[in-house]
Protein backbone atom coordinates (compact mmCIF):
# COMPACT_ATOMS: atom_id res chain seq x y z
CA UNK A 1 0.00 0.00 0.00
CA UNK A 2 2.70 2.50 0.93
CA UNK A 3 4.52 1.65 -2.30
CA UNK A 4 2.34 4.26 -4.00
CA UNK A 5 4.23 6.90 -1.99
CA UNK A 6 7.61 5.58 -3.08
CA UNK A 7 8.44 8.45 -5.45
CA UNK A 8 7.38 11.09 -2.94
CA UNK A 9 9.47 9.38 -0.25
CA UNK A 10 12.46 9.31 -2.60
CA UNK A 11 12.14 13.03 -3.32
CA UNK A 12 11.95 13.89 0.38
CA UNK A 13 14.89 11.69 1.34
CA UNK A 14 17.20 12.52 -1.55
CA UNK A 15 19.37 14.59 0.82
CA UNK A 16 19.82 11.51 3.06
CA UNK A 17 20.75 9.35 0.09
CA UNK A 18 23.24 11.98 -1.03
CA UNK A 19 24.70 12.22 2.48
CA UNK A 20 25.09 8.44 2.73
CA UNK A 21 26.82 8.40 -0.65
CA UNK A 22 29.10 11.28 0.40
CA UNK A 23 30.11 9.26 3.46
CA UNK A 24 31.22 6.47 1.14
CA UNK A 25 28.46 4.07 2.17
CA UNK A 26 27.28 1.56 -0.38
CA UNK A 27 23.71 0.19 -0.52
CA UNK A 28 25.00 -3.01 1.11
CA UNK A 29 26.48 -0.97 3.98
CA UNK A 30 23.08 0.66 4.52
CA UNK A 31 21.40 -2.76 4.43
CA UNK A 32 23.77 -3.95 7.16
CA UNK A 33 23.13 -0.76 9.12
CA UNK A 34 19.43 -1.66 9.03
CA UNK A 35 20.28 -5.09 10.44
CA UNK A 36 22.28 -3.42 13.21
CA UNK A 37 19.27 -1.27 14.16
CA UNK A 38 16.98 -4.34 14.06
CA UNK A 39 19.29 -6.29 16.36
CA UNK A 40 19.44 -3.34 18.77
CA UNK A 41 15.66 -3.11 18.58
CA UNK A 42 15.33 -6.80 19.42
CA UNK A 43 17.60 -6.37 22.45
CA UNK A 44 15.40 -3.55 23.73
CA UNK A 45 12.27 -5.65 23.13
CA UNK A 46 13.80 -8.66 24.86
CA UNK A 47 14.82 -6.63 27.90
CA UNK A 48 11.74 -4.41 27.78
CA UNK A 49 9.29 -6.26 29.99
CA UNK A 50 8.69 -4.07 33.04
CA UNK A 51 10.94 -1.27 31.77
CA UNK A 52 8.80 1.69 30.71
CA UNK A 53 11.23 3.26 28.24
CA UNK A 54 12.69 0.17 26.53
CA UNK A 55 9.76 -0.80 24.33
CA UNK A 56 9.32 2.69 22.82
CA UNK A 57 13.09 2.80 22.20
CA UNK A 58 12.77 -0.58 20.49
CA UNK A 59 10.05 0.92 18.28
CA UNK A 60 12.25 3.88 17.34
CA UNK A 61 15.14 1.56 16.50
CA UNK A 62 12.75 -0.52 14.39
CA UNK A 63 11.79 2.64 12.49
CA UNK A 64 15.49 3.35 11.86
CA UNK A 65 15.86 -0.20 10.56
CA UNK A 66 12.90 0.31 8.24
CA UNK A 67 14.30 3.65 7.07
CA UNK A 68 17.62 1.96 6.30
CA UNK A 69 15.74 -0.64 4.29
CA UNK A 70 14.08 2.08 2.23
CA UNK A 71 17.29 4.06 1.77
CA UNK A 72 19.46 1.15 0.60
CA UNK A 73 17.29 0.67 -2.48
CA UNK A 74 17.09 4.40 -3.15
CA UNK A 75 20.87 4.67 -2.87
CA UNK A 76 21.37 1.75 -5.26
CA UNK A 77 19.01 3.24 -7.85
CA UNK A 78 20.23 6.83 -7.53
CA UNK A 79 23.90 5.94 -8.06
CA UNK A 80 23.54 2.97 -10.40
CA UNK A 81 24.71 0.46 -7.81
CA UNK A 82 21.86 -2.02 -8.20
CA UNK A 83 23.23 -5.59 -8.26
CA UNK A 84 21.80 -9.09 -8.07
CA UNK A 85 23.88 -9.76 -4.96
CA UNK A 86 22.58 -6.56 -3.35
CA UNK A 87 19.00 -7.66 -3.99
CA UNK A 88 19.65 -11.09 -2.49
CA UNK A 89 21.41 -9.55 0.52
CA UNK A 90 18.59 -7.03 1.03
CA UNK A 91 15.85 -9.70 0.93
CA UNK A 92 17.77 -12.03 3.22
CA UNK A 93 18.54 -9.29 5.75
CA UNK A 94 14.88 -8.22 5.71
CA UNK A 95 13.84 -11.74 6.77
CA UNK A 96 16.56 -11.83 9.45
CA UNK A 97 15.36 -8.50 10.80
CA UNK A 98 11.75 -9.63 11.00
CA UNK A 99 12.67 -12.93 12.63
CA UNK A 100 14.96 -11.44 15.28
CA UNK A 101 12.51 -8.67 16.20
CA UNK A 102 9.36 -10.79 16.38
CA UNK A 103 11.20 -13.65 18.11
CA UNK A 104 12.52 -11.30 20.78
CA UNK A 105 9.00 -9.97 21.37
CA UNK A 106 7.69 -13.53 21.78
CA UNK A 107 10.57 -14.60 24.03
CA UNK A 108 10.17 -11.50 26.21
CA UNK A 109 6.51 -12.35 26.76
CA UNK A 110 5.36 -9.06 25.26
CA UNK A 111 2.68 -10.82 23.21
CA UNK A 112 0.63 -13.98 23.13
CA UNK A 113 2.96 -16.59 21.58
CA UNK A 114 0.24 -17.83 19.20
CA UNK A 115 -0.22 -14.34 17.77
CA UNK A 116 3.55 -13.90 17.67
CA UNK A 117 4.11 -17.12 15.74
CA UNK A 118 1.26 -16.31 13.36
CA UNK A 119 2.78 -12.86 12.78
CA UNK A 120 6.18 -14.40 12.09
CA UNK A 121 4.88 -17.12 9.77
CA UNK A 122 2.51 -14.85 7.85
CA UNK A 123 5.14 -12.09 7.48
CA UNK A 124 7.56 -14.61 6.00
CA UNK A 125 4.82 -15.98 3.76
CA UNK A 126 3.99 -12.53 2.38
CA UNK A 127 7.61 -12.10 1.30
CA UNK A 128 7.97 -15.68 0.04
CA UNK A 129 4.88 -15.46 -2.16
CA UNK A 130 6.19 -12.29 -3.76
CA UNK A 131 9.64 -13.73 -4.50
CA UNK A 132 8.25 -17.05 -5.75
CA UNK A 133 5.62 -15.38 -7.93
CA UNK A 134 8.10 -12.95 -9.44
CA UNK A 135 10.37 -15.88 -10.40
CA UNK A 136 7.39 -17.04 -12.47
CA UNK A 137 6.90 -13.56 -13.94
CA UNK A 138 3.93 -12.57 -11.78
CA UNK A 139 4.33 -9.04 -10.40
CA UNK A 140 3.30 -8.60 -6.76
CA UNK A 141 4.07 -4.91 -6.19
CA UNK A 142 1.10 -3.17 -4.51
CA UNK A 143 -0.67 -6.48 -3.92
CA UNK A 144 -1.94 -6.76 -0.36
CA UNK A 145 -2.54 -4.48 2.57
CA UNK A 146 0.66 -5.27 4.49
CA UNK A 147 3.92 -5.13 2.61
CA UNK A 148 7.08 -4.79 4.69
CA UNK A 149 6.81 -1.03 5.23
CA UNK A 150 3.30 -1.37 6.63
CA UNK A 151 4.36 -4.22 8.91
CA UNK A 152 7.26 -2.18 10.33
CA UNK A 153 5.00 0.83 10.90
CA UNK A 154 2.32 -1.25 12.68
CA UNK A 155 4.85 -2.76 15.07
CA UNK A 156 6.73 0.50 15.64
CA UNK A 157 3.51 2.45 16.33
CA UNK A 158 2.30 -0.25 18.76
CA UNK A 159 5.67 -0.09 20.50
CA UNK A 160 5.58 3.68 20.86
CA UNK A 161 2.06 3.38 22.31
CA UNK A 162 3.19 0.51 24.57
CA UNK A 163 0.58 -1.89 23.13
CA UNK A 164 2.94 -4.40 21.54
CA UNK A 165 0.57 -7.32 22.16
CA UNK A 166 -2.16 -5.59 20.15
CA UNK A 167 0.34 -4.57 17.48
CA UNK A 168 1.53 -8.15 17.05
CA UNK A 169 -2.07 -9.39 16.76
CA UNK A 170 -2.82 -6.71 14.14
CA UNK A 171 0.41 -7.63 12.35
CA UNK A 172 -0.63 -11.30 12.29
CA UNK A 173 -4.08 -10.46 10.93
CA UNK A 174 -3.04 -8.02 8.21
CA UNK A 175 -0.15 -10.25 7.14
CA UNK A 176 -2.47 -13.25 6.87
CA UNK A 177 -4.92 -11.19 4.82
CA UNK A 178 -2.04 -10.15 2.56
CA UNK A 179 -1.04 -13.81 2.07
CA UNK A 180 -4.54 -14.58 0.80
CA UNK A 181 -4.62 -11.43 -1.36
CA UNK A 182 -1.35 -12.41 -3.01
CA UNK A 183 -2.41 -16.01 -3.51
CA UNK A 184 -5.68 -14.81 -5.08
CA UNK A 185 -3.71 -12.51 -7.39
CA UNK A 186 -1.44 -15.39 -8.41
CA UNK A 187 -4.44 -17.59 -9.16
CA UNK A 188 -6.02 -14.78 -11.20
CA UNK A 189 -2.86 -14.19 -13.25
CA UNK A 190 -1.75 -17.82 -13.65
CA UNK A 191 -5.11 -19.57 -13.82
CA UNK A 192 -5.90 -22.75 -11.94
Amino acid sequence: MLTVFKEEFRKRTRFLVSALHSLGLSPNHVTLLGLFFAVLSSIFYYTGRGEVYRVPVAGLLLLLSGLSDALDGALAEEYGETTVLGGILDSTIDRLEESVVISSIILAGLCNPVWGLLALISSFSVSYIRSRAEVEGVKMINIGIAERAERVLVLAAASLLQIVDIGVAVLAIVSTITVFQRLAHAVKVCGS
